[in-house]
């Protein structure tokens, strides 16, 4: 199992969206779940958008932990 976090980004709008996945394959075409990235991605289509590895982690809980580093109160202010 690969453990990652990811930042997905929207090439028209600039907006971006940080999570976490676990996944056996790194081609499963996984992009997010998030509500405002999934409206993001009917709206612009998926071509449209690139998601990029920013770290891998050796485990689930060090996945969880990164991830609570990277999306933190200053990112969360960031308009895109």
């Amino acid at each position: 199992m690969l453990f990652f976090i990811y930042k997905t980004t929207c090439i028209v709008t600039d907006e971006y969206y940080y999570g976490m996945h676990s996944t056996p394959n790194l081609e499963d075409g996984y992009m997010g779940s998030g509500v405002n990235l999934k409206a993001s991605i009917e709206k612009h289509g998926c071509e449209n958008h690139r998601r990029e590895i920013v770290l891998y982690c050796l485990s689930r809980e060090i996945m969880i932990a990164k991830e609570e580093e990277i999306v933190n109160q200053d990112l969360l202010k960031d308009p895109k």
